[in-house]
């Protein structure tokens, strides 16, 4: 019989679970390590913006141009974080994967999943000792901004709680990802080297995708220094704060699912489908990356489902009552709710017909099944793909082909999302060729 204790896991305290990650995080070298290292570099990147800060203004008395232009924004905040910048890309990695790598390592994993913690709260206490370790390694670049203040500098109080809520959410990105890598990975290294092929690798974008028009451009967009930029700039953009959040998000649940060491690969995979999916889709949307047709694929895709349930349950429902079945609002309800997969619709009027076969009226249930299959044939066949397919230009084929390979793929949620896929690679690829078509024409758009 199963244990009465299992029913006190949500009241479960989360303190000691807290206490736990930090104790381990602040145990460890490598955050030290990170610390020793920034201290010099931040403080070298630091005087020696205060000394070409400090020339720039002396020019600026003989010139009142350059002198409107100098701020201490450009001229001493980002190149002092932007050395923060540089330790949290290279540095901070290691001090992340060490709140999972090491359990994973030890085998303590196996152990911490039987605690009365889901894996949601064991991923968020991790996150939140990996914010804790951003904080104590952002201490130097503090102390820089306070010493810049004691030297008689000036500090725009938004524009500096701007930038350094743009290196926080850079140092949760780049913290998510790594609890991600860890998840992933059986070791701590390799754990290392996944998280510095996302960071790095960024670099690599900028320096190779850059100013290269079309989906190239697009590809290079998704890099991690496009975090920073617009925060540097004294700008703070909602879409580009939601679309972070989105990200962290979708790591911190590519790391829950694949947290547990028991649960199948397959599982896992599909699960990670569907959170990787759903964060590209908040993620475009709040950084203006996808196209309306796909905004408007998303939009209608929801429609015609809550349409083609209505239509469907509405009709069947009537039929049954007709046909005097009891209950008939209830089973056309339920009839309804089926009909949003398609052809699964199918399957309930074949049985409520077979129930009144079986109860001697053979007529009736003919007539059920005849007429409920109508209902079903023109939900599916027009209803359906008047309203989704004409949003992107998906025939029914395609439509159909993405709501069965969505179900098998991930159940009944993708229904909804397997159309939807299809509908973004369908507007990735148009978009792909009519940049290049416009690239070999000059510029010119084609009629």
């Amino acid at each position: 019989m199963p244990s009465p204790e299992t029913l006190r896991v949500q009241n479960a305290p989360l303190r000691p679970l807290l206490v736990k990650e930090l104790w381990e995080i602040l145990g460890g070298r490598a955050l030290w390590t990170m610390l020793l290292l920034m201290c010099p570099l931040i403080g070298y990147s630091f005087f020696q913006a205060v000394s070409l800060y400090g020339e720039a203004s002396a020019a600026g008395l003989q010139s009142p141009v350059l002198a409107s232009s100098l701020s201490p924004l450009d001229g001493v905040l980002v190149p002092t974080l932007g050395a923060s910048y540089v330790a949290v890309t290279l540095l901070f990695p290691f001090v992340a994967i060490r709140v999972l790598g090491q359990e994973k390592e030890s085998g303590a994993l196996r152990l911490l999943v039987q605690l009365p913690y889901p894996s949601p709260t064991l991923i968020a206490a991790k996150l939140a000792a990996v914010l804790a370790a951003w904080v104590l390694s952002s201490v130097p670049a503090f102390s820089a901004l306070a010493m810049w203040e004691m030297l008689g500098g000036h500090l725009s109080a938004p524009e500096t709680l701007n930038l350094l809520f743009g290196h926080l959410l850079y140092g949760l990105l780049v913290g998510a990802i790594a609890l991600f890598a860890a998840s992933v990975s059986e070791s701590a290294a390799t754990a290392a080297i996944v998280t510095l092929a996302f960071t790095i690798g960024s670099w690599v974008l900028d320096f190779t995708m850059a100013g290269h028009p079309g989906f190239l451009e697009w590809i290079a967009g998704l890099s991690l220094t496009q975090v920073l930029r617009t925060f540097e700039q004294g700008l703070l953009s909602v879409g580009l704060v939601v679309g972070i959040g989105a990200a962290v998000c979708g790591f911190a649940a590519l790391a829950t699912v694949w947290l547990p060491p028991g649960v199948h690969v397959r599982n896992k995979l599909v699960r990670s489908i569907v959170c990787a999916f759903a964060a590209a889709i908040v993620l475009g949307l709040a950084l203006n990356n996808i196209r309306p047709s796909v905004r408007l694929m998303l939009v209608l895709e929801v429609v015609s489902m809550v349409a083609v349930a209505l239509f469907s349950g509405v009709l069947t429902g009537i039929i049954y009552a007709v046909a005097g079945i009891k209950h008939a609002a209830v089973w056309g309800a339920v009839t309804g709710l089926f009909a949003m997969i398609p052809y699964l619709g199918y399957v309930v009027v074949a049985g409520v017909a077979c129930s009144l076969a079986a109860g001697g009226s053979v007529t009736s249930g003919l007539a059920v099944f005849v007429l409920g299959c109508t209902v079903h044939f023109v939900g599916d066949k027009i209803v359906r793909p008047v309203l989704v397919g004409s949003a992107v230009k998906l025939g029914f084929v395609w439509v159909l082909m993405g709501s069965l390979g969505g179900l098998e793929l991930m159940g009944l949620l993708g229904v909804l999302l397997g159309p939807v896929v299809l509908a973004l690679g369908s507007s990735l690829w148009r978009q792909w060729v009519h940049d290049r078509t416009r690239s070999s024409t000059g510029g010119a758009d084609l009629p």
